[in-house]
């Protein structure tokens, strides 16, 4: 039986011309050229393999599980207990936001706002057409 060998271009090994199984190396080539990605993509080593294969490993180690579910549980606790010892938080109103509305009927002493009693001490403190800072 005659061998003819059919090189590649890349100086890969040579395969018999009249061989029923494909290469996959020049049909993922060849995939790779037709969507127009180059062909001097970075392969992954074999040593990177085994890299990720021993991380893997560790993940899926019940000591990981188990220690991950330790730390969210006391996590949960130790939040819920800053949540209960917290300070409460002031809402922020209109008033903080926007600033405060003067009395219609000011008679010229400080006065108070129209929405939330505050005393207007200054110009400043009075709502104008932008937010405050």
């Amino acid at each position: 039986m005659q061998e003819n060998m059919d090189s590649d271009k890349e100086g890969r090994s040579p395969r018999p011309a009249g061989s029923d199984q494909a290469d996959p190396d020049v049909l993922r080539d060849l995939i790779q050229q037709s969507r127009g990605v180059p062909l001097n993509v970075q392969r992954i080593t074999s040593q990177e393999v085994q890299a990720l294969k021993v991380k893997q490993r560790k993940e899926d180690n019940p000591v990981v599980a188990i220690t991950r579910a330790f730390t969210g549980f006391f996590s949960g606790i130790f939040s819920a207990i800053g949540g209960i010892f917290a300070g409460p938080v002031k809402k922020k109103t209109q008033c903080d936001i926007y600033g405060h509305v003067r009395p219609k009927d000011w008679d010229g002493s400080y006065p108070t706002c129209v929405n939330c009693g505050i005393e207007i001490t200054s110009e400043d403190m009075l709502r104008g057409a932008t937010a405050k800072q």
